[in-house]
């Protein structure tokens, strides 16, 4: 599963649109599937890996900031709270996905020809 594109629009600290291309790119004709962030102290880090787990796992994500919040109290702490609520806020996830089927058939057969000194029976 490789992650192509992350958009966040009013979510937590990102206030208007933002758009993250982490498609892996070929440097010297090698893929390097790593994107790193950086970023000061509250500059939005645990924001974009908050966002990833909600957009792929919804109310089972472990969110850094949910704490004993119900699910619905959470997303609404999520909006952006310099724009109004009403605007609501939203994450989208476009990704990739490689699905590779291997079959096999495989027989067990087993044959006893004797068991403890006796023939089959």
């Amino acid at each position: 599963m490789i992650f192509n594109e992350l958009k966040l629009s009013n979510f937590c600290v990102y206030r208007g649109e933002h758009e993250f291309n982490l498609a892996p790119r070929a440097h010297r004709g090698k893929a390097k599937p790593v994107v790193l962030f950086g970023g000061m102290n509250g500059g939005g880090k645990t924001t974009i890996l908050d966002a990833v787990q909600l957009v792929r796992y919804g109310k089972r994500a472990k969110c850094s900031k949910r704490g004993e919040k119900s699910y619905e109290d959470f997303l609404r702490s999520c909006i952006n709270h310099d724009v109004d609520p009403q605007l609501g806020a939203s994450i989208g996830l476009t990704l990739s996905l490689r699905l590779r089927r291997k079959r096999e058939c495989l027989r067990n057969l087993t044959t006893v020809v004797g068991r403890n000194g006796r023939g089959d029976s």
